[in-house]
């Protein structure tokens, strides 16, 4: 694939956490004005070594 392909995949799929994590955020109470990009970033940064171990340990 392109690269310009790949990084619109990726930007695609942390706006798409992000909501989850916006929404996650409202249901439990927490009103913020954030996009909560920056925590989708962090969380997909965090387990990124486990799910690719785990995708390894599959093949």
């Amino acid at each position: 694939m392109e690269q310009e392909t790949l990084e619109t995949l990726l930007v695609a799929q942390i706006v798409t956490l992000a909501f989850q994590i916006k929404a996650d955020k409202k249901a439990h109470g927490t009103t913020t004005t954030s996009t909560c990009v920056r925590d989708a970033i962090k969380l997909i940064q965090q387990q990124r070594p486990e799910v690719l171990q785990r995708l390894a340990e599959n093949r």
